[in-house]
């Protein structure tokens, strides 16, 4: 999942070469830390904008029940374990790419059926209600843990009713994006 800065075309344009090139260099024989050190490196070199992505990578081999996962400034992934537990997957998060030379580190966590995985961008945490609060992270915990037992559209779609709820629609500064994953 990536989130670019501004908007527009510039920020449409910067997207499309960050997917054009991030499909070139993804594998899953390398880890997702190895990949975004290399598209980092590809971006700097051709910068011609100030405009930067966040992008958290994972790669999931299904077969050994593994996931893989690195960072580039994007906030981390919500993890619902099986057993009830939550947590947010961190790694050590790295620059955004684009912005200069950076090294990336990464990690994995063994998952099991039934395990959830819920990826989002800025614009879900950092909604603003009517008093300029944020909706945070401990919301994000609360009502996807409150859905787990349902569907990963049921749970996308109560996270997200739950932020337009909390964010009046004439208020909402960024945009929103989330993905819902539940190992089988």
């Amino acid at each position: 999942i990536g989130d670019v800065t501004g908007k527009g075309i510039p920020a449409s344009l910067f997207m499309s070469k960050v997917s054009g090139a991030f499909k070139f260099l993804a594998s899953q024989d390398k880890h997702p830390a190895e990949t975004l050190s290399d598209l980092n490196m590809k971006l700097t070199r051709e910068a011609a904008t100030p405009t930067f992505v966040t992008i958290f990578y994972c790669v999931f081999d299904t077969g050994k029940r593994v996931m893989k996962f690195a960072s580039a400034g994007h906030p981390p992934i919500l993890y619902l374990a099986k057993d009830s537990s939550s947590r947010f997957l961190d790694t050590e998060e790295g620059l955004p790419l684009g912005m200069m030379e950076a090294a990336y580190v990464g990690n994995q966590i063994s998952y099991s059926k039934g395990d959830i995985f819920v990826f989002y961008t800025d614009g879900v945490t950092e909604a603003r209600d009517g008093h300029s609060k944020m909706y945070g992270p401990d919301r994000l915990v609360s009502v996807a843990q409150r859905n787990r037992e349902s569907s990963c559209q049921d749970i996308l779609n109560a996270i997200e009713e739950d932020v337009r709820r909390f964010e009046p629609k004439s208020r909402q500064h960024d945009d929103l994006t989330l993905i819902v994953i539940k190992a089988t």
